[in-house]
C-alpha cells in the first residue's frame, strides 16, 4: 500500500505544469511611471513574455506566468506595462488563481 502510494503522489507532482517564467510581483511597487526604463524592466523581471510595437515610440511588454497542478487548481499572474519613448506610461497587474 505504502508503495502505490508513493507511486501516486510521484504521479500527481510529475503532472504539474508551469507556463512562461515566474516573476516576483513584489518588484512591481519598483515601477514608476515617466521614470523606469525598458532596460529596469528588464533587470526586474527578466526578458518579457511578450513584446508589441504600437506605433513609433509606443510598445507593450507583457510578463505572464501559470503554474497547474494535475488537478487543474493553480496560480497565474499578468504584468502589463505600456511604454512610451522609452519609459513606463502605465502598466498593470493581474493575479488569477484557477479552481
Amino acid at each position: 500500500m505504502k508503495k502505490i502510494a508513493t507511486g501516486l503522489i510521484a504521479i500527481l507532482l510529475a503532472a504539474c505544469s508551469s507556463i512562461g517564467t515566474n516573476f516576483d510581483e513584489k518588484k512591481v511597487q519598483n515601477i514608476h511611471e515617466g521614470v523606469t526604463t525598458k532596460a529596469d524592466l528588464i533587470s526586474y523581471f527578466g526578458e518579457p513574455t511578450t513584446r508589441t510595437v504600437v506605433a513609433e515610440g509606443k510598445e507593450i511588454y507583457g510578463w505572464n506566468y501559470t503554474h497547474a497542478n494535475a488537478l487543474g487548481k493553480g496560480n497565474g499572474k499578468t504584468l502589463v506595462v505600456k511604454i512610451l519613448n522609452g519609459k513606463v506610461k502605465s502598466y498593470s497587474i493581474t493575479q488569477t488563481r484557477l479552481k
